[in-house]
């Protein structure tokens, strides 16, 4: 979902850095059992779809 959202955002390398943390953890992080890409460097960071729709110019009151 944060590819996604990175993605919507326009943030090419952000959303490249979230596939390749994918990659690391799936594969040397057993699954996604641990945390391998941000030892090795590559931070996590999370995006909501309400941040992708104000960038878009959506806003929804409660």
């Amino acid at each position: 979902m944060t590819f996604v959202n990175d993605a919507l955002h326009g943030e090419t390398t952000r959303a490249g850095r979230t596939v390749l943390r994918f990659a690391v953890n799936s594969t040397l992080g057993v699954g996604g059992l641990f945390d391998v890409a941000s030892r090795i460097g590559i931070p996590h960071h999370s995006e909501n779809f309400g941040q992708t729709l104000a960038v878009w110019g959506i806003w929804f009151c409660r």
